[in-house]
C-alpha cells in the first residue's frame, strides 16, 4: 500500500507542475523564463523534502507522519486554486523584482507542497525497511514506482486533464487525489495497528478542502478550443477575455461605452486620414468590442470581422453582447485566406490578431509578412487605410521584432504613422506596449499639428471617442534606425525570436 502511496504522489507532483504553467501563464506568460521558474522550485522543493523526509522518518517511523504529509498537501494545494492566479497577476502588475517575477511567484506557490512531495519517498522508504540487508531494494523500488508515477502524472496532465476540463478543476482533483493518499497511509497504519483513531483530522481537512476549493471563483468561462485556451473572469463591473495569459477584450458591464484598454480608442484615428470610410475589415474578432463600438457610432459603416475560432465568437455573443445584423458580419476563416479569397475591396483594414508562443505573444508570422500587407494593399480602396495593433517595443534591446515590423509594413505602403498607446502618459518605451501603426495607400504627408488639427474637426461630430485629440496627440515623432533590420518575408519572419 505505501508503494501505491509514493505512485500517486510522484504522479499529482508531476501533474502540479504541468498544471502549474497554466496558472502563472495569465500573469507571465508561457515563455522559457516560466517554466525555468517551476522546474527550480519544484526541484528545489522536492530536494528539500527528502531531506527533511528523511530526518522525520528516522524520529517518527510511523504510517501516521505519512499520512500527515499527504494530508498537509491537500490544503496546499487548494490555496494554490484560491489565490494562484490573483497572486501572479499582483507580481506581474508591480514588476516585482524584473523578470525574477515567475520564480518569485513560484517560489511562494508551490514550494510548500513541493516540499510534502519530496518527504513521501524517504517516509515510504523508511517504512519499509525492515532490514538493512534490504534497505538498496526497497529505496530502489519505491524511487521507481514514484518516478512511474510522475511520468503517468505528467502524461495525463498534458494529454487529457488540461485539454478536457479548467485549471480549477484539474487542482481541486488533485487536492482530492492527495486526501485520498492520505487515507490509504492510514488505512496502511490501521492494518498496522488495527485500530482507526484518525477519523475526526481526516474529515476536519476534507471540510477545509471543501470550502477552500468552493470559494467564489471569478471566472465565468473557460475552455480549450482549437487554437486558444480561452477564459472569461469578471473583476468588479468589468468582464474580460482572455486567450491564456493574453488579455483580448474587456467590457465595463456599468459603462459599456467606455474603453476599458485604451488601445481600442486608437483605431478610430484612421477617420484622421480617410474621412470617407464606408466599409471596414477587422481580423481579429476578440469579444467583439472595438466592431460594436464601429457599428454603434457610425450608422453609414459596413463592417466584416474574420475569425478563425468559431469557439471565440460564441464568447462575443454570450458574455460580451456582440451580435450581427445587416451591417455587421462575422466570417470563420483564417485572416489571410479570406483576404486571398475574397474580392471585396475595403476603406479601412485592423488587425488585431495574436497568438501565444514559447516566447510569448506573438503576431502570427503569415500576418507580418511583406507578401501579406501586398495582399492587404490590394484590397483596399485607393484611399484606403491599414490600421494595425502590434504589441512591442520602439527603443531597448527587445525592440528589434517591432522594428522589423514597422520597416516590413513601410516597404509596402506609402505613408506609415506611429501612435504609441498613452504615449504622452506614458513616455517610456522600454518595456511593451500597444503601438497603433496606421499605414495609408495614397501618400500622405501630414505633420503632428496636421494630424491634431483634423482630430479637433472630427471630435464629436463623426468620432464621438472622449479622449479622441488626445489619442491623436500621441504620435511618434523620433527618427527610427531601420538599418540592419530584416524585412518579413514569407520565406523568412521570425517574429518570436527577434524579441528576445
Amino acid at each position: 500500500m505505501l508503494y501505491l502511496v509514493a505512485f500517486i504522489a510522484g504522479g499529482v507532483g508531476m501533474a502540479l507542475e504541468i498544471v502549474g504553467s497554466r496558472i502563472m501563464a495569465p500573469g507571465f506568460g508561457s515563455g522559457v523564463n516560466v517554466w525555468s521558474s517551476l522546474i527550480s522550485v519544484f526541484l528545489l522543493g522536492w530536494a528539500l523534502g527528502s531531506y527533511i523526509g528523511g530526518m522525520f522518518a528516522d524520529r517518527y517511523p510511523k504510517a501516521i507522519g505519512l499520512m500527515l504529509i499527504a494530508l498537509f498537501n491537500t490544503p496546499a494545494i487548494g490555496l494554490i486554486n484560491l489565490f494562484g492566479r490573483q497572486l501572479c497577476l499582483w507580481i506581474s502588475d508591480r514588476y516585482i523584482a524584473g523578470q525574477l517575477g515567475p520564480l518569485l511567484a513560484a517560489f511562494i506557490l508551490f514550494l510548500p507542497s513541493c516540499i510534502l512531495f519530496g518527504m513521501v519517498s524517504p517516509y515510504a522508504i523508511r517504512l519499509l525497511t525492515e532490514s538493512p540487508d534490504f534497505a538498496g531494494r526497497v529505496a530502489g523500488r519505491v524511487y521507481a514506482v514514484s518516478t512511474m508515477g510522475s511520468l503517468v502524472g505528467t502524461l495525463s496532465a498534458g494529454f487529457i486533464l488540461i485539454p478536457m476540463m479548467p485549471v480549477s478543476v484539474i487542482l481541486k482533483l488533485l487536492a482530492l487525489t492527495m486526501l485520498l493518499t492520505a487515507m490509504l497511509a492510514a488505512a496502511h497504519d490501521a492494518l498496522q495497528r488495527r485500530a482507526i483513531k484518525l477519523k475526526l483530522p481526516a474529515a476536519t481537512i476534507l471540510l477545509l478542502i471543501c470550502l477552500l476549493t468552493s470559494a467564489p471563483c471569478k471566472i465565468l468561462y473557460e475552455k480549450d478550443s482549437a487554437y486558444h485556451h480561452i477564459i472569461v473572469e469578471q473583476v468588479g463591473s468589468v468582464r474580460i477575455l482572455r486567450f491564456g495569459p493574453t488579455y483580448q477584450s474587456a467590457i465595463d458591464l456599468a459603462d459599456p461605452d467606455r474603453a476599458v484598454f485604451p488601445y481600442t480608442d486608437y483605431f478610430h484615428l484612421s477617420f484622421i486620414f480617410n474621412q470617407d470610410i464606408k466599409r471596414v475589415l477587422m481580423v481579429g474578432l476578440g469579444g467583439g468590442t472595438v466592431p460594436m463600438r464601429f457599428w454603434r457610432d457610425y450608422q453609414d459603416v459596413e463592417i466584416d470581422v474574420v475569425e478563425i475560432d468559431p469557439d471565440v465568437k460564441d464568447v462575443a455573443v454570450k458574455f460580451f453582447g456582440f451580435k450581427e445584423d445587416k451591417r455587421l458580419k462575422v466570417f470563420i476563416d483564417d485572416g489571410r485566406l479570406f483576404l486571398r479569397r475574397s474580392n471585396k475591396r475595403y476603406d479601412l483594414i485592423m488587425m488585431d490578431a495574436y497568438t501565444a508562443t514559447r516566447y510569448g505573444l506573438s503576431v502570427p508570422f503569415h500576418l507580418a509578412t511583406k507578401e501579406f500587407f501586398e495582399l492587404v494593399k490590394e484590397r483596399l480602396t485607393d484611399n484606403g487605410i491599414l490600421a494595425y495593433n502590434l504589441i512591442g517595443q520602439l527603443e531597448g534591446r527587445n525592440s528589434r521584432s517591432s522594428l522589423s515590423f514597422i520597416k516590413t509594413i513601410s516597404s509596402v505602403f506609402a505613408s506609415v504613422y506611429i501612435f504609441p498607446v498613452e504615449y504622452r502618459k506614458r513616455p517610456w518605451l522600454y518595456s511593451e506596449r500597444n503601438i497603433i501603426l496606421i499605414a495609408t495607400k495614397a501618400e500622405t504627408k501630414l505633420k503632428p499639428n496636421d494630424i491634431v488639427a483634423k482630430a479637433r474637426l472630427l471630435a464629436g461630430k463623426r468620432v464621438h471617442i472622449p479622449l479622441f485629440v488626445e489619442r491623436a496627440m500621441d504620435l511618434y515623432e523620433r527618427k527610427l534606425d531601420l538599418s540592419n533590420l530584416p524585412i518579413f518575408t514569407d520565406d523568412y519572419a521570425p517574429t518570436e525570436w527577434l524579441r528576445q
